[in-house]
């Protein structure tokens, strides 16, 4: 499986067991089909946890389901709409609880079936209708990509008598060095030299972390996003979107 370097160096721990689990799921299919059983259906997601807000971090340990951390390019999970974020609750009506369960439920079915997964994407239901294909071969896994998460901003970290001297809580706060213009932090209202401490609730302390928070917040979603400027609190919405295309590195001769 392929990611991008900055999103590798973003999520590198993050991101590990989610792809372990999916890479494990695909070891299994290949033992099926090893063995001339039928092909198995693919949805295209990972698994495992993610940065979310404190409201979803409270009601993680009650809700059902299972947390969606990054959705594939190009896959059915794509196709459908599903975002990095959800949380699928059932497959055919017939209820999940576990990236196990999911994955045993989607490896079951024929490529090429439409599944009707029901999801919750915070406080709303949806039924969103995904028609599974055919697992990637090894080698094709190697190449897909996962939806990453932009809206066209880059900070920079800050000591914390620069967060106390801004307002920010202590210990929290990055201060923005660039907005790309026309960009969704742009249209939010994001200016250069704000400082943003909390992200959905969450209290960001590093670049790092509010890379993070962006990179999987899901294509589609909104982030909320808190910040100081001149003194006054403030709090703006931007809709994340794709992340641009980069050139490929050329290989060194």
């Amino acid at each position: 499986m392929r990611f991008s370097r900055s999103f590798l160096a973003a999520t590198r721990l993050r991101v590990r067991p989610a792809a372990a689990l999916l890479l494990g799921v695909c070891a299994a299919s290949a033992s099926l089909l090893a063995d001339d059983k039928p092909a198995s259906g693919w949805l295209g997601v990972l698994f495992g946890s993610t940065q979310v807000s404190e409201r979803d971090l409270r009601s993680d340990k009650t809700a059902a389901g299972v947390p969606i951390q990054g959705v594939i390019e190009d896959s059915p999970a794509a196709r459908a709409g599903l975002r990095a974020r959800d949380r699928i609750v059932a497959v055919d009506t017939v209820r999940v609880s576990s990236p196990q369960e999911l994955a045993a439920a989607v490896a079951g079915m024929e490529p090429g079936r439409w599944v009707s997964l029901t999801v919750e994407r915070r406080d709303n239901q949806l039924h969103l209708d995904a028609r599974l294909t055919e697992r990637p071969s090894e080698e094709d896994m190697k190449r897909v990509r996962v939806l990453e998460g932009w809206i066209g901003v880059e900070a920079i970290d800050l000591p914390e008598g620069l967060q106390r001297h801004f307002g920010a809580p202590e210990g929290a706060g990055v201060m923005i060095a660039n907005v790309v213009p026309a960009g969704p932090a742009d249209a939010a209202g994001l200016e250069l030299g704000d400082v943003v401490f909390e992200v959905d609730g969450v209290r960001i302390a590093s670049e790092k972390e509010l890379r993070i928070a962006i990179v999987m917040g899901g294509v589609g979603n909104t982030l909320e996003l808190t910040l100081m400027r001149n003194g006054s609190e403030i709090i703006v919405e931007a809709t994340i979107v794709t992340a641009p295309q980069t050139p490929q590195e050329e290989p060194k001769p």
